[in-house]
C-alpha cells in the first residue's frame, strides 16, 4: 500500500475528487470542455463556474485520463479540451440532455463504464457492490472509497446508471419528449435499448448516497 492519499500505487487508476458534488463536477467538466482559451486552469474554471479555484483545480486530472482534455504546455496545471471534449461541449450547447448523452458516449469505452456494465448485466446491484467493483477495477484500496463514491455519483448524474424509487425492474422505458425526471432522479433520453430499473431512494444528484439499487442504462 502506498502511504499518503495523494499517491497512486503502481497500476492504480485515477479517480475523481470527492471534494465537489456530482452536479458541481459536471459544471466544471462543461466549462473545461467548452473553453476556447489557449488553456484552462483552476482560476479560469473558477471564474467560469463560480466555484472555488482550489476545488476546480482537482477536476481536470480525471478529465485528462478520460480523454476530454489534454496538456496545454507551459505549466503542469494547464489543460485544453481535446476534439472529443469539444464534441461533448457542442452537444451541451443544444441542451442538458444532449450534453449528458454525449458525455456517456465519450465515456462508454472507459474502464469504469465497462466495469459497471459487466457488473449490472445480470440485474440491479446494491450501491456497496458497485463501489467494491469500482475500487477493484481501479486497483485501489479502501482509503479511496470516497473517490469511488464520487465516481459513482457522477455516473448517476450523467444517466449512465441510475436508481429508481418504485422497487420494480422494468424494461424498455419510453420517455415522452426525450427526457424526464422521476422523484428527483434525472432519466435521460432512451435510445432504443433497454433500461433495467431497480430499487433505490429516488434522491437527487446530491442524495444518491441513500440509494439502494442501481442499473445500467444501455
Amino acid at each position: 500500500m502506498v502511504q499518503g492519499r495523494s499517491l497512486l500505487a503502481p497500476n492504480e487508476r485515477l479517480l475523481p475528487t470527492y471534494r465537489l458534488r456530482a452536479d458541481d463536477q459536471l459544471r466544471v467538466m462543461r466549462a473545461a470542455c467548452s473553453s476556447t482559451d489557449a488553456f484552462i486552469n483552476a482560476d479560469r474554471l473558477a471564474a467560469a463556474t463560480g466555484l472555488t479555484a482550489k476545488n476546480c483545480g482537482l477536476v481536470p486530472a480525471f478529465l485528462f485520463t478520460t480523454g476530454l482534455v489534454e496538456k496545454a504546455g507551459g505549466h503542469f496545471s494547464r489543460y485544453r479540451p481535446t476534439s472529443r471534449g469539444r464534441r461533448v461541449a457542442a452537444a451541451w450547447q443544444h441542451g442538458e440532455a444532449e450534453g449528458l448523452l454525449a458525455l456517456r458516449e465519450a465515456w462508454k469505452g472507459q474502464w469504469f463504464a465497462r466495469s459497471m456494465k459487466e457488473r449490472l448485466e445480470s440485474g440491479p446491484v446494491a450501491r456497496n457492490g458497485l463501489l467494491a467493483r469500482l475500487l477493484t477495477a481501479a486497483g485501489a484500496e479502501g482509503h479511496r472509497m470516497r473517490q469511488a463514491e464520487a465516481l459513482l455519483d457522477v455516473l448517476v448524474a450523467i444517466g449512465m446508471i441510475f436508481p429508481d424509487g418504485d422497487g420494480l425492474r422494468r424494461r424498455g422505458i419510453s420517455v415522452a419528449g426525450g427526457c424526464a425526471v422521476r422523484r428527483g432522479v434525472g432519466v435521460w433520453p432512451w435510445r432504443g435499448g433497454e433500461w433495467w430499473v431497480g430499487r433505490g431512494c429516488g434522491g437527487g444528484v446530491g442524495a444518491v448516497e441513500r440509494a439502494g439499487w442501481f442499473v445500467f442504462s444501455s
